[in-house]
């Protein structure tokens, strides 16, 4: 799928789509070793830990995972997007990245018993000092990263993060065998980042020079501070959320939440990482010519939505099968809140390649209109709906997809020349699968009600496959060609 689509870019030599195949199998490594041991690790705690723990461990972590983002991405977009990237412009961003970090981190070690009393949570307060080193690491690796980014090189990236990942789960696990709670969790997420971190800058050496230039600087930051605004917003929305529920409903109700999004999320991150990660760099290669970015755009949505879309719609309708088998009944009250969590990703799925579109065509400040609507709108409904429950407060959080719907469509026609039917067009065969899909998987579950959850989990996920894949194939001819084509690649 890799080497296709660079094709489609205009990179039509063998070695050229060959090499993107290399690089995208390093992105996928990466992207689904981070799922399945995040996931694996998720399960393993809620499991472990009492209600009360896990609600704790998911408000300190849910704070470091919307700090982390605002350094990470600074200067990430900008970095790659940028067509001559000088010594200056390098030596700044690696300057002010660190900067940014340490201020966070200061504000973070003063705000903490603040962040407590407004969560109704006191033992938030002892472990938000905890996140401090995590967030001066990823100061100092940020950059480094996008650099590798930007150069396509996913083997580093995806070595340094995977050893990381690995090291710092193991610890973890160690010690909630061992009896530890919350903290465990905490060290886990401290870990993985500040391993990361001092692995990359070994690999991806950096000028040590510490200096800002100014002209480099404000040139950056015109584009930097639209791409981390839309980036923090993408990723920080559920985290937020976290914090809300905390203080309307209690920690053991963020808990719930966490349970519900944890499920599905995963799987929205892998996907929103690997896409976006390979595609911006694609995209802004051609960026100067918007025909090839229409073509790009529209043929990357139709390979990457039938895959996207009915993943997510699946994930809804295993709600119930999911949550036992993972976390057991305890958690069963997250059921409905997943279901609708599902339901808000599919739509965004849909909508991811519009972000990345916008990216590459220097235009981030759109994404960020995009993102900023949609988290009033998230927290708004969050907080109306939550007045009557956690579920009403979801829905009222859903409704989030709205900007990404009514407002990215009209951002990509106008900027890339996409129309309106062009863009539906694109998702007609996702919308024919995931219909089928559907119809299948509700029939086979009514059918084997009754069976245990594991069971009728394997059997729901194996015929939403078989059908999502057969109305593909046999609907489609242009996604049939790309998937002989795909196979004729990987065999050459």
């Amino acid at each position: 799928g890799f080497g296709i689509i660079s094709r489609a870019c205009g990179e039509s030599a063998d070695m050229a789509a060959k090499g993107s195949v290399r690089a995208g199998v390093w992105l996928l490594l990466d992207t689904l070793s981070a799922a399945i041991v995040a996931f694996a690790f998720f399960v393993f705690s809620a499991r472990v830990l009492s209600p009360l723990e896990f609600g704790i461990a998911t408000l300190v972590v849910s704070i470091s995972q919307i700090l982390i983002p605002l350094i990470e991405s600074l200067f990430h977009d900008a970095v790659i997007q940028r067509e001559d990237l000088t010594a200056e412009d390098t030596e700044t961003a690696v300057t002010t990245s660190f900067l940014w970090a340490a201020t966070l981190a200061a504000i973070l070690w003063f705000a903490a018993p603040g962040l407590a009393a407004f969560t109704n949570t006191p033992e938030v307060a002892d472990f938000l000092p905890w996140l401090v080193p995590a967030l001066l690491a990823s100061g100092a690796a940020a950059v480094p990263a996008a650099l590798a980014r930007r150069k396509m090189n996913f083997r580093s990236l995806a070595l340094r993060t995977i050893f990381a990942r690995l090291t710092a789960t193991g610890i973890a696990v160690a010690m909630l065998v061992e009896g530890h709670g919350a903290e465990a969790v905490v060290l886990q997420a401290v870990l993985s980042v500040s391993i990361a971190a001092v692995l990359l800058l070994f690999m991806e050496p950096v000028p040590l020079r510490p200096r800002i230039v100014r002209s480099s600087l404000i040139s950056m930051l015109r584009f930097a501070g639209a791409a981390v605004g839309a980036q923090f917003l993408l990723f920080a929305s559920g985290r937020l959320v976290t914090l809300i529920v905390a203080n309307m409903l209690g920690t053991v109700a963020a808990g719930t939440w966490n349970v519900a999004l944890r499920l599905v999320e995963p799987f929205h991150v892998m996907t929103a990482t690997l896409i976006g990660q390979y595609m911006v760099p694609l995209f802004s290669r051609n960026q100067a010519d918007l025909q090839r970015i229409k073509e790009l755009y529209l043929q990357a949505t139709r390979l990457s939505c039938v895959v996207t879309v009915p993943m997510f719609i699946g994930l809804g309708l295993c709600a119930k099968q999911m949550i036992l088998l993972f976390v057991g009944e305890e958690w069963l009250a997250a059921e409905q809140p997943m279901v609708v969590i599902c339901l808000g990703f599919a739509v965004i799925a849909s909508r991811q390649l519009i972000e990345n579109a916008l990216t590459s065509l220097g235009r981030p400040e759109l994404n960020l209109g995009i993102q900023a609507t949609a988290i009033v709108i998230s927290v708004i409904g969050f907080i109306y709906g939550a007045r009557y429950g956690l579920l009403e407060g979801v829905i009222g959080w859903s409704l989030r997809v709205l900007p990404f719907v009514l407002l990215g469509s009209f951002f990509l026609r106008w900027k890339a020349g996409v129309s309106i039917f062009a863009q539906v067009g694109a998702l007609l065969p996702t919308i024919t699968a995931v219909t089928v899909m559907s119809a299948g998987v509700l029939y086979v579950q009514r059918y084997l009600d009754g069976i245990p959850s594991s069971k009728l989990l394997a059997i729901s996920v194996s015929v939403g496959v078989l059908l999502t894949a057969l109305t593909v194939l046999t609907t489609d001819p242009g996604l049939r060609k790309m998937a002989f084509g795909a196979m004729r690649l990987r065999r050459s």
